[in-house]
């Protein structure tokens, strides 16, 4: 029993090492959390809209091309994307924002964590796709603990490279 108090425990960001039940859940509510996709992801391909904009999470595309893009036409690209792919999500709008918001800070280059976050994840064996979920998942708790807790805003960003730090293949492969 003791166990179950442990897991409605708030551990904060920065206590975590491994994927925390409270990401996962997070991570679960927007469709990060959907390891059987793999397949449908592939065969959905990047199929170009009419504008000859496309989007495909497993392939990067040029920073400079996707940061001209607007930003709505970006989350219209990648929610495309997934209905291609049949990925069924429990909110597709909020999913393609994190998707978006991660593919923005991948394209900042060196000024974040976060592509070099990307390629560990797939140096360790996840698909592009996957190692974008997994980071969106740690955005999601970080978000999530700075709207509950204001006050901890002051050295969030650094509380949120730390989790992409510490963020494994393993750890988020494991349910």
């Amino acid at each position: 029993m003791q166990e179950a108090g442990a897991i409605r425990q708030r551990v904060p960001l920065q206590a975590v090492e491994q994927p925390s039940l409270h990401r996962r859940r997070c991570a679960h509510e927007i469709g990060l959390v959907d390891h059987a996709s793999r397949t449908a992801q592939l065969s959905a391909g990047a199929a170009p809209m009419e504008n000859g904009l496309q989007y495909d999470p497993l392939e990067a595309p040029e920073p400079e091309e996707w940061l001209a893009i607007d930003e709505a036409e970006r989350i219209h690209l990648t929610q495309d994307y997934h209905r291609r792919a049949r990925i069924r999500l429990p909110n597709e709008k909020l999913h393609a924002v994190f998707h978006v918001v991660v593919e923005n800070q991948i394209a900042l280059g060196d000024e974040m964590p976060v592509q070099s976050t990307v390629h560990r994840l797939m140096a360790e064996g996840l698909d592009r796709h996957e190692a974008i979920h997994a980071i969106a998942s740690v955005l999601a708790e970080f978000m999530h603990d700075l709207v509950n807790n204001p006050g901890s805003s002051t050295e969030s960003n650094q509380a949120y490279f730390a989790a992409l730090q510490r963020l494994t293949a393993e750890g988020w492969l494991v349910p």
